[in-house]
């Protein structure tokens, strides 16, 4: 038995204990981002709009690869790229909001199983 065993535990504990808290905070800051990303593009502000949208797909694409993997991320960056999509079709550029839609919609399927 090795006294290394223990420690190794404990700093792995830690490890998920961070990661774990660097996924909640992601979720708040998702879920702040799209929801003033929605009042703005209720508003008609767009260029606000899309930069909510923004901040909240690159936020749940995070530093941390564990948390960007985990569900509530997923669906977050889908809500982002779909709002991204709204926000470019409003402004008439159809072949890049094309890009935003097709990509959720893809990712959907996948989820889903459904491919």
């Amino acid at each position: 038995m090795s006294i290394g065993a223990p420690t190794d535990a404990a700093v792995g504990l830690l490890e998920t204990k961070k990661e774990l808290d660097e996924y909640r905070v992601a979720i708040v800051y998702m879920t702040y981002e799209l929801g003033m990303g929605r009042i703005a593009f209720a508003n008609n502000d767009l260029e606000t709009a899309r930069k909510h949208f923004q901040n909240a797909l690159d936020s749940g694409s995070g530093a941390l690869p564990v948390v960007a993997k985990l569900g509530q991320t997923r669906r977050f960056r889908t809500a982002a790229r779909t709002s991204l999509g709204d926000v470019t079709l409003r402004l008439g550029k159809y072949s890049d909001a094309a890009n935003f839609l097709v990509k959720p919609a893809r990712l959907r399927k996948k989820i889903s199983g459904s491919i």
